[in-house]
């Protein structure tokens, strides 16, 4: 099985309108480390779920410092 970054699904999800399948997929790219993970924060393409408290938990998980 290959590996696919989530974003890759997230993205055709939420301009579909499917917000909870979106963040699904960035709950798992988040999860699985993704280097893409890092520009969540700053990608315009997920301004539409800034105000978004999961998204805004999958921001800070990824920002916040590893243990």
């Amino acid at each position: 099985m290959r590996y696919i970054d989530g974003s890759y699904i997230a993205r055709p999800l939420l301009a579909l309108g499917d917000r909870d399948g979106a963040l699904t997929w960035l709950e798992r790219m988040v999860d699985d480390h993704a280097t893409t993970s890092c520009c969540i924060a700053y990608d315009h393409e997920w301004k539409p779920l800034r105000a978004d408290p999961r998204f805004v938990a999958l921001v800070r998980e990824v920002h916040s410092p590893r243990k």
